[in-house]
């Protein structure tokens, strides 16, 4: 069988057996001399630098693919780098002690708590005095950001101050901390500035964690009485009192109140004998009656209401 290829010039017949005498035989080819000094003269003005000569020598093999890595240009292989091992830093120690606390405080759970407080109180026996304050804020740490497990890590600081009657002085200024923040707190639009707006939300968020904190430590007879409490439910109460006349404060009202909301939710016995007065008489406020009052804080207000009608 032969295949014809036909040209404006010439007539040329292959056959079969020509092509096969080409495919394992191959070929060599030469480009004239010609194109390759307009080649080399174009390598030269693009200060490119070819090492290879002109000649295609197509008995050569296809290079094939490699699992070990790819084909360099000069043909030599490329040499896989060496694998280096990730090496693990081994705690010893106090630090080691500290770490497996943290450990343990992280993972602590309904389920597992009986045994990670035996691991947490293990370890306590190894740690200097001058650590206490270290692991009584890995332990604040984890209650405000955990704010479902809040109670659990009051019961465990508890257990830890009935063993350990030095760890109670740093939970005694916790209410007075809350109060320093409550005061500084603040509020801004997303369209403002980005990374402080996401800043403000994580702070507001973990001192609503703190509520929750405190409010379980109260319950357990670890904060010095009563009074801290209801202070710091009179200073919200008088700082939505004034801020509800600014328009502007709006948000920071809200945020107030959900602090508020929080005290009261998870202990209606908590504040002063006025509380469940003001609360009434705000709840009833009505919608755009003050410029700094939301709809939003007014209906908190009646789920308070709500709440110590129940509890009255």
């Amino acid at each position: 069988m032969a295949f014809t290829y036909v040209s404006s010039m010439t007539l040329i017949q292959y056959t079969i057996d020509d092509y096969t005498k080409h495919l394992f035989d191959g070929f060599d080819y030469a480009l004239p001399l010609e194109t390759t000094n307009i080649l080399e003269n174009l390598l030269k003005q693009l200060n490119i630098v070819d090492s290879n000569t002109s000649s295609v020598d197509h008995t050569k093999q296809r290079p094939q693919k490699s699992r070990v890595g790819p084909v360099s240009g000069s043909g030599e292989w490329n040499r896989s780098k060496p694998f280096k091992t990730t090496l693990i830093e081994k705690k010893e120690g106090l630090e080691k002690t500290i770490n497996d606390i943290r450990y343990c405080l992280n993972n602590i759970s309904e389920k597992n708590y009986q045994m990670q407080v035996q691991k947490i109180m293990d370890n306590l026996t190894m740690i200097p005095a001058s650590s206490y304050e270290q692991v009584v804020q890995y332990i604040i740490d984890n209650a405000i950001i955990n704010k479902l497990n809040s109670s659990l890590y009051a019961e465990l600081l508890s257990k830890v101050i009935d063993v350990y009657p030095e760890f109670l002085p740093y939970v005694l200024r916790l209410p007075s901390e809350y109060i320093v923040g409550i005061k500084q707190i603040v509020c801004l639009s997303s369209s403002e500035d980005f990374e402080l707006f996401c800043s403000v939300n994580k702070t507001n968020d973990q001192r609503k964690g703190m509520v929750h904190f405190l409010v379980h430590l109260h319950k357990l007879g670890k904060l010095a009485d009563d009074k801290e409490i209801e202070n710091i439910i009179q200073l919200l109460i008088d700082m939505i009192q004034v801020w509800k006349l600014e328009p502007d404060k709006m948000n920071e009202v809200d945020e107030l109140t959900e602090n508020l909301f929080l005290f009261v939710s998870i202990s209606a016995k908590l504040g002063s004998t006025s509380l469940p007065v003001i609360i009434q008489e705000i709840s009833k406020y009505l919608p755009r009656q003050y410029p700094g009052l939301s709809s939003r804080a007014i209906f908190k207000f009646m789920d308070m209401n709500s709440i110590l009608g129940k509890n009255g």
